[in-house]
């Protein structure tokens, strides 16, 4: 666990460790220095399986090009979790989400406030805010806690997923011998328009990610978003560019291979999307006459061209990366809402087209790469306790002594049964279960449903205590029950 006030700490014990094993890996001593306590303890198992692979690898001539690189590596780190510029507010909302086998989720979602701005963040949303120097207090100690743990754990892990994929770029050059000038990881200033972008697709559901290093390097591929389609998800992938000089942007455009095959989000793809869209002839527009007036609308200045359209558009864009950030959503919050929609449309409808010609082709634009496994974000059970309890101090005002109501049975401990009542959860203590010689769970199984009355509703330590209804005359008496059964809910 990190506590907020440890982050600073935290980032240099692992900016530490990094520079210690890349060290070691140089003089041949990898093993030894894995075997140290604080590889695990700083950064978890994922930079420990990371450089175990490195094991069986050795240094080549591009040593110096390798250590440039993860330099540039723990910059990101250090953006992501230490440099905080602006702080605000925020309290914990739990959210309750179906899942395909019917049962349910507890997610958490951020209310964050930013001088007087507030804004309501999911998870990626919350870290991707860290990126641009944004950090917010919580009005819950726990939460605090749970979320540094998260904002820890999530830079040690995509840092380990990094040097996964640098590892393979770098086998990838081993026998052309780049200078060891040559540049990986992009400057954080020049990945701003990107991240720009990837808020933007992710404005309203987490559809786009990061390209992984080999990916950006090799491929020519900043981000992916990823298309429902009939036969499944499908990830399509995109370049991203704020070049709007014709002639330059045509160079940058012949690097590209595959490039009927990818979508290139840029200030010039927009606008042409833009002036097929207003084409009075076109009935299968994806933007309604309202939208395509919005966005117009958003445009200050007037273009009469082609190009005076596509510089007005990357204005509206860079114009929201040079204004002082004033809202939990960053720089996206500068921009006109009809241009974000703008930008969605245009991925959208690109990406199936991208999708479409590569299954006609055959083909992949990352074909020939070593893939890295796709970086998940994971929530630490620490963070996923702390939503429970919030979510059961929340929901047990709606439930008072003496009613009856039908919940299902979630966990079986052996002092009694955790019953889901629909909006907080209650124990059917042992002793009012009628005796029997099998065990509980024996006798019940989860997901069975069941009537239950309230016997307590606990404010202070927010529990629900139930009992079975009783036959006439008859009163289930439960004991004491345990002081923090939190962990056992579910």
């Amino acid at each position: 666990m990190v506590h907020p006030w440890q982050l600073d700490d935290f980032y240099r014990r692992i900016r530490a460790v990094v520079l210690d094993l890349e060290q070691a890996f140089l003089e041949g001593t990898l093993k030894r220095r894995l075997e140290h306590a604080d590889v695990r303890e700083v950064g978890g198992q994922y930079l420990s399986k990371t450089y175990l692979r490195l094991m069986t690898d050795e240094p080549t001539r591009l040593s110096t090009l390798r250590v440039d690189a993860v330099r540039s590596l723990l910059e990101q780190v250090r953006l992501e979790i230490f440099a905080v510029e602006n702080q605000g507010s925020a309290t914990l909302i739990p959210q309750t989400t179906a899942r395909p086998d019917g049962e349910s989720d507890l997610l958490p979602i951020v209310r964050a406030t930013l001088q007087g701005r507030a804004a309501h963040l999911r998870l990626d949303q919350f870290l991707a805010s860290r990126s641009w120097g944004i950090g917010f207090d919580f009005d819950l100690p726990e939460a605090s806690d749970a979320f540094a743990t998260l904002i820890a754990r999530n830079a040690a892990k995509r840092l380990a997923y990094d040097l996964r994929s640098l590892q393979m770029l770098l086998a990838h050059f081993e026998p052309r011998q780049p200078t060891a000038s040559l540049r990986i990881v992009p400057r954080p200033r020049e990945r701003a328009f990107e991240r720009l972008m990837l808020d933007i697709l992710n404005e309203h559901e987490p559809l786009a990610r990061f390209a992984s290093l080999d990916e950006d390097f090799l491929g020519k591929v900043d981000l992916h978003i990823k298309l429902l389609e009939s036969d499944g998800a499908r990830d399509a992938p995109i370049q991203v560019t704020q070049i709007t000089d014709p002639v330059r942007y045509q160079e940058k455009l012949s690097k590209i291979r595959l490039l009927d095959q990818m979508v290139i989000l840029s200030p010039r793809s927009l606008t042409s999307f833009l002036i097929q869209q207003m084409n009075p002839d076109r009935t299968d527009s994806c933007l309604s006459r309202t939208e395509q007036s919005a966005i117009w609308a958003s445009i200050e200045d007037r273009p009469t061209t082609t190009d005076e359209l596509a510089t007005s558009i990357k204005r509206i864009l860079l114009r929201a990366l040079r204004l002082p950030i004033n809202d939990p959503l960053g720089p996206m919050a500068h921009v006109p809402p009809a241009a974000r929609g703008l930008v969605r449309a245009f991925v959208q409808q690109d990406a199936a087209r991208a999708l479409r010609t590569a299954r006609d082709a055959a083909t992949d634009v990352s074909d020939g790469l070593q893939r890295t496994s796709t970086f998940i974000l994971e929530i630490p059970n620490q963070l996923k306790l702390v939503v429970r309890r919030v979510a059961q101090r929340l929901g047990i005002a709606h439930y008072s002594r003496g009613h009856t109501v039908t919940g299902v049975v979630t966990n079986i401990m052996d002092y009694g049964l955790f019953i889901n009542l629909g909006e907080a959860y209650g124990l059917l203590h042992v002793s009012c279960i009628p005796p029997s010689d099998e065990p509980l769970r024996a006798r019940f199984t989860k997901g069975q449903k069941m009537q239950v009355t309230i016997r307590l509703v606990d404010d202070e330590k927010a529990r629900i205590e139930l009992t079975l209804p009783p036959p006439e005359n008859e009163k289930a008496v439960a004991p004491a029950l345990p002081t923090d059964i939190t962990e056992d809910l579910a």
